[in-house]
């Protein structure tokens, strides 16, 4: 073989490498490799919230979680990718109380940031799993009750004095916005 011919071998090798690379797209293959993980990790923490709920009667606060359930599971995940812990919600008004004091939730949401998915999008992320009395169009606690309409959408606001206008309605209500309900995005 000549010098010239290895050269041409070679060159149509990197040409080759170079293609499978850019069909393969190592970048997102990982990223849908992360996204795989996220979704167990939430399916792993739901099952053993529901094992927690079980025990204790209701789901834990949100504050100190994920130390209610080391005995259960151990380590808690967290993201794979930013090592930061998954958000834990629930709905406004769904805690368990003995007395005045809370001890649990009734309800809760796990949302987490999917890179490799586009899907519905929450404020928390774009991927949720959820108790399975859990209806994701109950506001979460610390969200506003009252919605209205800005810019053409039904928005949650934090009550009547930020809408003036005379269509803005609880959400228990049938109708926001002049929208029905299951319409309001």
């Amino acid at each position: 073989m000549t010098l010239s011919e290895v050269l041409v071998v070679i060159a149509i090798l990197g040409i080759l490498i170079l293609l499978a690379a850019f069909f393969i797209r190592p970048s997102f293959q990982i990223g849908k490799a992360k996204d795989a993980e996220r979704k167990s990790d939430l399916k792993k923490i739901a099952t053993t919230l529901e094992d927690y709920a079980t025990d204790h009667g209701c789901y834990p606060v949100v504050t100190g979680w994920e130390d209610a359930l080391l005995p259960y599971l151990k380590p808690v995940p967290k993201d794979p990718q930013t090592g930061q812990s998954y958000d834990y919600t629930f709905p406004a008004g769904e805690e368990c109380k003995k007395g005045e004091e809370t001890f649990g939730v009734k309800k809760f949401a796990i949302f987490t940031t999917l890179v490799s998915e586009a899907g519905t999008s929450y404020s928390q992320g774009n991927y949720v799993v959820t108790s399975p009395n859990y209806s994701l169009s109950e506001p979460a606690a610390g969200s506003s009750n009252f919605w209205g309409c800005k810019s053409v959408t039904c928005v949650p606001i934090s009550g009547p004095e930020e809408c003036p206008e005379i269509n803005y309605q609880v959400p228990d209500c049938n109708w926001n916005c002049g929208i029905p309900i299951n319409e309001c995005h």
